[in-house]
C-alpha cells in the first residue's frame, strides 16, 4: 500500500479521452460549444423543474446539487462510456490521468496500520526525509497509530495536504526518532516488476497509461537492455487504459513504419503513424499478455503490435472498448464531462466495441490473442495481486526481500499459477537461437 494524498492537479484544460485515458491534446473551452445551445426552451424547462423541486420537494436541495444531478443525468443517458465526474471521482480521474499524487511516496506492508515501511520510492519525500526499508511508523503528527481506529492511518496518508507532517519512527533497538516529511507530487508508477526472468528474456508490466508511462517505460527498457535483454514479455493484463499518447508511443518503440491507430470522428478520420526514429526496440522479439480486463488504450497497443506482426499475443480475449471520449473540465460545478466522440480501429481496420458492435452479426468485439491460455479463478487472483503490487527499486530489492523473509511474509514474485506467463516464456525460448 503506498502512501497517498490529494491527486496532483495536472489536468491542464479540456482533453480528449479514450475509454479511460487521454487522447492527444485536443483543447477547447466548454463555452466554444456554442451559447445558442444553452438558450431558449431547454433552459426554461430546466428552470421550471428546478423551481418545482426547490418549492415542493419534501427535502431541501441546494442549487449546486440540482445542477450536478442534471449534468449527470444528461451525460449518463448517452452511452455506458459518457459520464460526469465530480468529488472523489474527479480526484481519482485526475490522479490516473496525471500519473502523480500529493503524498509521501512510501510503500507500506499490509496491513497499513502496522506502519511498517516496505520501501520508499526513489527520490520521494519519504526517501529524502530518511525513511528506509523496515522502518516502523509509530505516530503521525503526535497521534499514535496504536490508538487509531482501523483504516485511519491509511485515510490520513490519502488525504495529505501540502503542510509538513511529523512522523515518529522506530528502527530496530534504540530510541524512536522524529522525522519531518514535506508531502510533494509523487509519480504513481504504472510500469512495474521489470526483471530478467531467465537467460535474456525480460518481463515488464504496464498496469495503466499516464502522462509518465512512456518515460517510465523507456527508463526500465534501457535498464533491462543494459542487463542483457534479448526478448520481452510485455504484460498488459488488467490494464484498463489511460493516456492514449503513451500507448501509441510505446507501440512506436517496436513499430518502425506504418499506421498505429485510426480514429473515426464526425469530422473525419485521423491517422496516427509510426516514426522510424522512435522505434528503439524494433528488432526485439515480443510476447504480449492480455486478458478480459485489458481495455481501451491497452487494446490499441496490443492491436497495433499484433497487426504489424511485431508481437504474439497470449492470454484471453480483451475487454472490447473501441470508443474515444472527450473530457472537458467544468467550473460550476467543478468536474469533468466525458462524452463519446468517436471510434478507433487498429492498423488493419479492426473496429472493436462490445457496446456499439455487439448487435452486428460477425463483428469483432475484442482483440483475440494468437495463443489462448485460460487461468483458473485462483490463478487470475494471484496474477492480479502481483500486478497491483509495487515493485521496489532494484537497489532495494535485496533489503526488501530480507525484510519479507524476516517477517515471514511472502516475497513479491510471479505466481506459480501463471500459466499465461509460462506460455509466453516457452514461446520466446523456442524462438531464441
Amino acid at each position: 500500500m503506498t502512501s497517498q494524498g490529494s491527486p496532483s492537479k495536472d489536468l491542464r484544460g479540456p482533453i480528449a479521452f479514450l475509454a479511460g485515458g487521454v487522447l492527444g491534446s485536443t483543447i477547447f473551452a466548454l463555452g466554444s460549444l456554442g451559447t445558442d445551445r444553452l438558450e431558449g426552451e431547454d433552459l426554461r424547462a430546466y428552470a421550471e423543474v428546478r423551481g418545482l423541486v426547490e418549492d415542493e420537494f419534501v427535502e431541501a436541495r441546494s442549487r449546486d446539487r440540482l445542477l450536478t444531478a442534471a449534468i449527470e443525468g444528461l451525460v449518463a443517458d448517452l452511452d455506458p462510456y459518457s459520464r460526469f465526474y465530480s468529488g472523489e471521482d474527479l480526484r481519482r480521474v485526475e490522479r490516473s490521468t496525471s500519473g502523480s499524487y500529493l503524498g509521501l511516496g512510501a510503500v507500506f506492508l499490509y496491513p497499513t496500520e502496522a506502519g511498517i515501511v516496505l520501501f520508499p520510492m526513489t527520490g520521494s519525500p519519504a526517501d529524502q526525509a530518511g525513511l528506509v526499508v523496515g522502518d516502523r511508523v509509530l505516530a503521525i503528527d503526535g497521534q499514535l497509530l496504536a490508538d487509531m481506529p482501523a483504516g485511519e492511518f491509511e485515510r490520513r496518508l490519502r488525504t495529505l495536504t501540502e503542510a509538513p507532517i511529523e512522523l515518529l519512527v522506530e528502527r530496530g533497538p534504540g530510541e524512536p526518532r522524529a522525522l519531518v516529511v514535506q508531502p510533494a507530487d509523487v509519480v504513481d508508477p504504472t510500469v512495474r516488476h521489470g526483471a530478467l526472468l531467465q537467460d535474456d528474456i525480460a518481463y515488464l508490466a504496464v498496469t495503466s497509461f499516464s502522462r509518465h508511462t512512456l518515460e517510465e517505460f523507456d527508463t526500465e527498457m534501457a535498464r533491462l537492455r543494459d542487463e542483457g535483454m534479448g526478448s520481452l514479455v510485455l504484460d498488459l493484463r488488467g490494464n484498463l487504459g489511460g493516456v492514449l499518447d503513451a500507448a501509441t508511443a510505446i507501440a512506436n518503440r517496436f513499430v518502425a513504419e506504418g499506421t498505429l491507430l485510426i480514429t473515426e470522428t464526425r469530422s473525419g478520420p485521423r491517422v496516427t503513424s509510426a516514426r522510424a526514429e522512435e522505434a528503439t526496440y524494433a528488432n526485439t522479439p515480443v510476447v504480449v499478455l492480455v486478458d478480459e480486463d485489458s481495455a481501451s488504450a491497452s487494446e490499441v497497443l496490443a492491436g497495433a503490435l499484433q497487426d504489424h506482426r511485431i508481437a504474439v499475443l497470449v492470454g484471453t480475449s480483451t475487454y472490447g472498448k473501441g470508443t474515444v471520449q472527450t473530457m472537458v473540465p467544468t467550473q460550476t460545478p467543478e468536474g469533468i464531462i466525458k462524452v463519446t466522440t468517436g471510434f478507433y480501429t487498429t492498423p488493419s481496420g479492426r473496429s472493436i466495441d462490445r457496446h456499439y458492435r455487439a448487435s452486428i452479426e460477425g463483428a469483432e468485439t475484442a482483440i483475440t490473442p494468437d495463443v489462448l491460455v485460460h487461468l483458473s479463478d485462483e490463478g487470475r487472483l494471484d496474477v492480479r495481486r502481483f500486478l497491483t503490487s509495487y515493485s521496489p527499486p532494484p537497489a532495494l530489492l535485496e533489503a526488501v526481500s530480507k525484510l519479507q523473509d524476516g517477517l515471514n511474509r511472502p516475497r513479491t514474485a510471479h505466481p506459480a499459477t501463471d500459466l499465461q506467463l509460462a506460455a509466453a516464456l516457452a514461446l520466446l525460448e523456442a524462438d531464441s537461437p
